[in-house]
């Protein structure tokens, strides 16, 4: 019997009849509540400058027949020929969004509901690795329910940008081998790495923890049948993807270097510096992501018993010896420490968008965890009822406040109106690149030097927090280019309309003498 096969944590009960039917209803059910807070959160959120970003290629591809991102300015940066060329990010979302584009139009709902389908398929995919590992079907439906109401996930599924494609190919990666393994090795080696390569030409992060982790699981449940003839069908999946990648690079390998580079500056120092790394983990991603930053409310604070719950999952994992001996504590520790690895020492930035690929560890952790101890130890099964009865309600609420704070209707639209109600044929804005989903995307430059570089004069120019902090960096760094900045403002342009985030300055009339 293989690793992955061997006996279940708990028994359970048959899959037939009506408890089946219970089982599946439970299922659908979570999966419908994904569904409902997923795209509740897409029609309500204001959009950010990433989906402004990763959209552009997607629209020029479909429309130009070339995959350039002429809503960024390149002059005084480092993306040299962006307006032909994207390659300050790997290419596999932009090319699948395009027919995505082509058949729901492009806007910002259409590049979220790819985002939502992704994350249901990341959501499938989960469910069936940890049914599999755990062997226990409990287990894999509070998993899922978990998973499901994450504010990570969920954020994720409402973004328009690559990480949940990204976590989907990975998913999937997984997946398709546990599931082909027994009866297809072969094809089970190739379709997984298949999907891994798929998910690092989606976003690096993601191809950085899906290889790792697939390679784990090959030695781990099947050892004994690796052949150094396997190593072809591993290696297959990343040199076509690559080759294909390099066959579009060769298009212009100058500005390829300018932008890959520029845009991967930064991301390694962790290895020059672990114990710094290892801090900022916790001290930058960790805790912003899960309420403790200045900016979060009190309802955004109160996640923080949330990652409570994940480390108690943890701690309850690793915890006893009878527990920590199981295949399920094993494989779900083994991924977790791969994970973590390349996050604290391979991603510099310590974004928390990148823990969507941590997530579903966290939440089957905490699952193993209850199911073990519910059983092993009944007194303590009130406690962890209890916190996982807060983990749902908190972060369910949490996303159902979000939906009710309908940012997208009472802070983009008004702005989106003020400019269309001045704006003239043929005139131009400078401001963020999400301005493109409600002007158009040739009608906006995203340019936070404000021309200075370019020299563009902008018929209007769209302030907002990310404008302002770089702003705010130049009268630090560049002093002249600053007060350039600020002179031109104050005397070449007006405030025309003001909210929460968007600042509109349009040219200021002059006075008739």
């Amino acid at each position: 019997m293989s690793a992955v096969e061997g006996p279940p944590l708990t028994s359970h009960a048959s899959a037939h009849g009506r408890s089946g039917r219970a089982y599946r209803a439970a299922s659908g059910a979570v999966l419908a509540l994904y569904l409902a807070l997923a795209i509740g959160l897409s029609l309500t959120r204001t959009p950010i400058c990433d989906e402004g970003w990763h959209s552009s290629p997607s629209v020029s591809l479909l429309t130009e027949g070339v995959m350039g991102s002429p809503v960024i300015e390149s002059a005084g940066t480092y993306l040299q020929g962006i307006e032909r060329y994207t390659y300050w990010i790997v290419p596999l979302h932009p090319l699948l969004q395009a027919p995505w584009f082509g058949l729901f139009g492009a806007n910002l709902l259409s590049t979220r509901m790819l985002s939502v389908a992704a994350g249901l398929v990341a959501l499938l995919c989960w469910f069936y690795v940890i049914r599999k590992v755990t062997g226990d079907r409990a287990v894999a439906l509070l998993s899922l329910a978990l998973i499901s109401v994450d504010a990570t996930v969920l954020t994720l599924a409402s973004t328009g940008r690559a990480d949940m494609l990204s976590a989907a190919f990975g998913a999937a990666a997984l997946a398709a081998y546990l599931f082909l393994r027994e009866n297809h090795f072969r094809w089970a080696l190739f379709s997984a790495h298949a999907f891994a390569a798929a998910s690092g030409l989606t976003h690096p992060i993601g191809g950085l923890i899906a290889v790792p982790s697939l390679l784990f699981l090959h030695f781990y449940c099947d050892g004994r049948r690796l052949r150094w003839p396997h190593a072809v069908l591993i290696a297959a999946p990343y040199v076509i993807g690559g080759a294909a990648w390099a066959l579009y690079v060769l298009h212009s390998p100058e500005a390829f270097w300018a932008q890959f580079a520029g845009n991967s500056a930064g991301r390694l120092w962790p290895l020059r510096a672990p114990l710094v790394a290892l801090r900022r983990e916790i001290t930058n991603r960790f805790l912003p992501a899960y309420g403790l930053s200045p900016e979060a409310n009190r309802f955004a604070k109160a996640r923080v018993l949330v990652l409570f719950v994940y480390a108690a999952g943890l701690v309850g994992l690793w915890g006893p010896r009878s527990l920590r001996r199981t295949q399920a504590a094993r494989l779900l520790g083994a991924l977790i420490v791969i994970v973590l690895f390349v996050l604290t020492f391979f991603e510099g930035l310590k974004q928390p968008w990148y823990l969507i690929h941590l997530t579903w560890l966290l939440a089957a952790g905490v699952a193993v965890s209850y199911r073990w101890y519910a059983q092993a130890r009944p007194s303590w099964r009130p406690v962890w009822i209890g916190m996982l009865a807060g983990v749902m309600l908190l972060e369910t609420g949490y996303a159902a406040a979000r939906i009710g704070g309908r940012k997208y209707a009472s802070i983009y639209q008004p702005m989106i109106a003020a400019l269309q109600h001045d704006l003239r044929p043929g005139q131009r804005i400078i401001g963020s690149a999400e301005l493109g989903f409600g002007l158009g995307f040739d009608r906006v430059k995203d340019d936070a030097n404000l021309g200075y570089y370019s020299g563009r004069q902008p018929d209007f120019i769209v302030m907002d927090p990310n404008y302002r902090a770089h702003l705010a960096e130049l009268a630090r760094t560049r002093p002249a280019v600053y007060v350039s900045l600020r002179d031109m403002l104050a005397g070449a342009y007006q405030p025309l309309y003001s909210n929460a985030i968007y600042t509109v300055y349009g040219h200021r009339v002059k006075a008739t003498p």
